[in-house]
């Protein structure tokens, strides 16, 4: 953080303006805005945003559609890979998805959960998230 913080000092000494660090406008902007503009990425760089900040930390939390694509699905399937039980497997995944839920704290408008041809039970799951 040292190296940064003299950088930008080296910046205004030297009275550099085109070399300065872009500003953040997007934190700027009113907060629907923002969970609009995320609304539109995939959930994963959605929760990956909470790094970018302490304004930016529960701002996924807060987004009113909750899309579990196919790509999203597979990574959590690839993780439960050495389970060889599909109800094991289906249990695994309802409990990720309600951590999710649980973390959540806004209205969700729409929800979404397309899991593909998984080695799974989706009996479980849909009684489970429906919910």
């Amino acid at each position: 953080m040292a190296k940064s913080y003299r950088r930008n000092v080296q910046y205004i000494e030297e009275g550099i303006v085109n070399d300065l660090p872009p500003e953040d406008i997007i934190s700027e902007l009113p907060q629907h805005l923002q969970e609009t503009i995320l609304g539109f990425q995939p959930l994963r760089d959605v929760v990956r945003t909470s790094v970018l900040s302490r304004k930016w930390r529960h701002c996924w939390t807060m987004i009113p559609h909750l899309i579990f694509e196919d790509d999203f699905v597979d990574r959590i399937m690839n993780k439960l890979i050495r389970f060889e039980d599909p109800k094991l497997k289906a249990c695994k995944l309802v409990s990720v998805i309600n951590n999710i839920l649980r973390l959540h704290n806004g209205p969700i408008l729409k929800f979404s959960l397309s899991f593909g041809e998984h080695d799974c039970d989706p009996q479980i799951i849909h009684d489970s998230i429906d919910q």
